[in-house]
């Protein structure tokens, strides 16, 4: 969970990392928030996202909580189809880097710490 900074108009961000088939995620999952909600009752919105390496693992039936869905509440990211690492934010790019085999990952890694690297040279020639 993300919490936006006290007083902020931001909404809370739920995460789920999914790297495995689990046909009761989704029910779980708004069970998880409604309790959250219910308990703390914040007054922020909220979102939801799912990290999949893959289709194949989202394995959850959303026939009831479909609304969640198609209102873009909740929402779900399969890796394998974010693109390429250079092309993506440094962030996503990283995160990426779990369902790359070894040497991707390796090659990847020193890619995006060269461009990470570039960006501290760009802000620290800025100041």
């Amino acid at each position: 969970m993300f919490l936006p900074t006290q007083g902020s108009e931001n909404p809370i961000y739920f995460v789920e990392v999914q790297f495995q088939a689990d046909g009761e995620i989704y029910s779980r999952l708004i069970a998880e928030i409604c309790l959250y909600l219910r308990q703390n009752q914040p007054s922020n919105d909220w979102g939801a996202v799912v990290l999949y390496p893959n289709r194949n693992v989202d394995t959850g039936d959303i026939k009831h909580y479909r609304d969640f869905f198609t209102s873009g509440r909740v929402r779900r990211i399969y890796l394998d189809e974010l693109g390429e690492a250079v092309s993506l934010p440094i962030g996503i790019a990283t995160t990426k880097l779990v369902i790359a085999t070894d040497d991707i990952a390796i090659a990847q890694a020193r890619e995006l710490i060269d461009r990470t690297s570039a960006i501290r040279c760009l802000v620290n020639h800025g100041k």
